[in-house]
């Protein structure tokens, strides 16, 4: 199984610039020519073995919303963890990710 965290091409441009801007530590790979190199990288080594993936049944999509210029991070990563409970774990099983999710993955 795959988690595709959807967005455009925008977004992640805007989302590493302002990270670049700041942030203390500059990351040398999220230069915007490095950042527009390895969106092009992702267009034709990552979209084709996705799309092999969605064929198969086994891609899960989450999308990212932007709302009022901001996204709900919490939002996303409860998408991601409820895309990874729906493949691992049997439905109505006991044991749910998702209730764990403020536990185990979050910082205090």
């Amino acid at each position: 199984m795959a988690i595709l965290i959807d967005c455009t091409e925008q977004f992640c441009t805007e989302s590493i610039k302002k990270r670049r801007e700041t942030s203390k530590e500059i990351r040398p790979d999220d230069a915007p020519e490095v950042v527009n190199t390895r969106l092009e990288v992702f267009k034709q080594n990552t979209l084709p073995m996705l799309k092999y993936l969605d064929d198969k049944g086994k891609l899960k999509v989450v999308r990212v919303n932007k709302v009022d210029g901001d996204t709900d991070l919490d939002k996303v990563f409860e998408d991601c963890a409820m895309a990874i409970d729906s493949a691992i774990f049997i439905e109505g099983s006991f044991f749910q990710l998702s209730n764990f999710n403020n536990t185990i993955f979050k910082e205090n």
